[in-house]
């Protein structure tokens, strides 16, 4: 099986490993359709990180389109209950717009939800499988953790407009401090709060050392809560292997009408972008008129293939030459015991140019034998 898994492609060997990972843990896969009703992803466009769908009219006049994302569908359509959790993972293809072409390509992509009654294990669970498929993908990887609430706190607190608060939030975002502090200052927020948020923008790294400061500079209520989750999520990821895998950031952040509690990316050496992304949007549930919480993370596939290539992708293992007077039956039985000795074989009268190959042998006169001259 590991020689097996080794021959395929890194995101499949990822797709593979990572579903076992999950299955251990109880969820179980998720199958949806290609396409969703356009609407759905219309009355939702803000949770979408790519706006640009491919739509289309299905027979019944419906408006149809590709879909884009996944949690959306699980969200609209999942059966879970107050009291209980239903844990789903999916290995599904969405289509946005490639960042590289800017044209639409199909997406692999691998996660998992859990939706209902989400305690501190539940939450524990999903951040620790996040971590376990990140080092799946390579053992030089990090997880960044935020939590909306200690950023949304703040900012409720400052009775600011609508279009003061994005912008003071697109800063946090992007660690602008030089805008931060001018709309802070056109807003007449206190030197006090401003010198909050500028520590909020700063504080990225050491998960420990951050709770600290965190915990210091917590103006409120609703930021200290967040702390205090924080603080419980560590306490019990402490007791993993990963519990140096963990940086504290509290510029991530998402769309401030759907995700709430704790939110993570993840990063592993070879890819210069976040390949996981997840947390927790209860809101989400809110929408669709479901009273319960709901966290989960996708991983993307797609830049497995770009920054994980193999040194050298080799087709199959043997390349077995053989001339027009071979019988048939005689090369069948040695290619099928070249095969159940592990190998891959390409039978072919001449060397070929589109088939990858380790080495080269020939057979002759009932034989396998080494090749001297090609």
């Amino acid at each position: 099986m590991e020689m097996s898994l080794k021959r395929l492609k890194k995101d499949e060997r990822v797709s593979l490993r990572l579903r076992e990972a999950y299955e251990k843990f109880g969820y179980r896969k998720y199958k949806m359709s290609k396409f969703e009703e356009y609407s759905l992803y219309l009355d939702n466009k803000n949770f979408l990180k790519c706006q640009q769908i491919i739509t289309f009219n299905s027979l019944d006049g419906r408006l149809l389109a590709l879909k884009p994302d996944i949690t959306l569908s699980i969200a609209k359509n999942t059966n879970a209950k107050k009291g209980q959790v239903e844990k789903l993972y999916y290995i599904e293809n969405i289509y946005r717009l490639a960042k590289h072409t800017k044209e639409f390509k199909e997406i692999g992509q691998i996660g998992l939800e859990a939706m209902g009654d989400i305690d501190a294990y539940t939450t524990l669970e999903v951040v620790y499988l996040a971590l376990e498929s990140l080092e799946v993908i390579d053992t030089e990887f990090v997880l960044d953790i935020s939590h909306m609430g200690f950023v949304t706190g703040l900012l409720d607190s400052l009775k600011v407009n609508s279009d003061v608060r994005e912008k003071l939030l697109e800063c946090i975002i992007s660690k602008n401090l030089h805008d931060m502090k001018r709309e802070a200052q056109l807003a007449k927020i206190d030197e006090k709060t401003v010198k909050c948020m500028e520590q909020i923008v700063m504080l990225n790294g050491d998960f420990l050392s951050g709770l600290k400061t965190a915990r210091e500079i917590a103006l409120n209520e609703a930021m200290e809560s967040a702390v205090c989750e924080l603080e419980t999520f560590y306490q019990s990821i402490n007791n993993t292997p990963y519990k140096d895998k963990l940086r504290l950031d509290f510029s991530i952040l998402n769309d401030t009408s759907y995700y709430n509690g704790i939110i993570f990316q993840g990063y592993v050496k070879k890819i210069p972008t976040a390949v996981l992304s997840g947390g927790r949007y209860d809101l989400l549930m809110n929408r669709f008129n479901k009273e319960m919480g709901a966290i989960g993370f996708a991983v993307n596939l797609d830049e497995l293939g770009r920054y994980y290539q193999d040194e050298k992708e080799m087709g199959v293992d043997i390349l077995l030459l053989y001339d027009e007077n071979v019988c048939a039956s005689e090369l069948f039985d040695a290619v099928r015991k070249l095969n159940d000795e592990g190998y891959r074989v390409f039978t072919e009268k001449t060397v070929s140019d589109t088939v990858k190959f380790k080495k080269i042998l020939k057979f002759q006169n009932g034989k396998v034998s080494e090749v001297e001259n090609v």
